[in-house]
């Protein structure tokens, strides 16, 4: 069984997703490989764009991962998030992000969908939080720190709004610089 999972995570990581998948439903018989089975046949399914299919799958991760010491299942909510989120589903995408970040507080690509499921709400409060989380998480998420600045330009603090795009810009510079340097010592070596 252990086998089978490494060998379909194989190929869903090479994005044969028809083969994983295949693979990955044979595993759905097993109790101990029920979780993290669904938990990749959801994931196939979202890869090929199919959401709402990949829900009740998501959702069975969800139920038979939800047990002591599953360190995984913040992972099932925020991927379930991911779904609901491409759905325009976001009362319910901001549910599954509170609670993977209710598991574990540390990523901050939960807080960042959380800040834009509550930014298509009209939760604008909570959204500028969720943003200043992420940053406060991982202090180079220039994707956090644009997001925050748009929602400060349109319905926040417009002084703080001008200092995030500067912000942005110059964690866009610093990649830049880094990739230019890499790229000297690719060319050197």
């Amino acid at each position: 069984d252990a086998w089978k999972m490494t060998q379909a995570f194989s190929l869903f990581r090479l994005g044969r997703l028809e083969r994983a998948e295949k693979i990955f439903r044979e595993l759905l018989g097993y109790p101990e490989m029920r979780a993290p089975a669904n938990f990749f046949v959801a994931n196939c399914i979202f890869a090929r764009s199919h959401y709402a299919d990949s829900l009740p799958y998501y959702e069975a991760a969800v139920a038979a991962g939800d047990v002591p010491g599953n360190r995984a299942l913040n992972a099932y909510y925020y991927n379930q998030g991911l779904a609901f989120y491409q759905l325009h589903r976001f009362h319910e995408a901001a549910a599954a992000f509170r609670n993977s970040i209710d598991l574990y507080a540390q990523d901050p690509l939960p807080w960042l969908f959380l800040g834009r499921s509550q930014t298509e709400l009209g939760e604008y409060a909570a959204a500028i939080e969720a943003y200043e989380s992420a940053i406060r998480i991982r202090s180079d998420f220039r994707l956090a720190y644009y997001q925050l600045a748009r929602l400060h330009a349109e319905h926040g603090d417009k002084q703080r709004s001008e200092e995030l795009f500067v912000k942005v810009n110059e964690l866009r510079q610093q990649e830049l610089d880094e990739e230019q340097l890499l790229a000297r010592r690719l060319k050197l070596s």
